[in-house]
């Protein structure tokens, strides 16, 4: 069960930091700002979310994850 949840969080992390490059590059056209804001955001509060569920043994999958491992 450990191996599953660390895949998925890897899963997310990665698709966070892919989602953050694309919104840097989108800063020139000023939409990259707020998508940048709420990307920060979202990330902490889905890692939370992700914790408490795993506290409870419950598996989590984050949501607009890119499923890459």
């Amino acid at each position: 069960m450990t191996a599953e949840h660390a895949k998925e969080a890897l899963n997310f992390h990665l698709s966070v930091y892919l989602y953050g490059i694309i919104s840097f590059f989108l800063c020139f056209i000023l939409i990259g700002i707020p998508m940048l804001i709420i990307l920060g955001l979202a990330s902490v509060v889905f890692a939370i979310v992700a914790c408490i569920k795993a506290s409870d043994g419950l598996f989590y999958r984050y949501p607009l994850t890119i499923r890459l491992i």
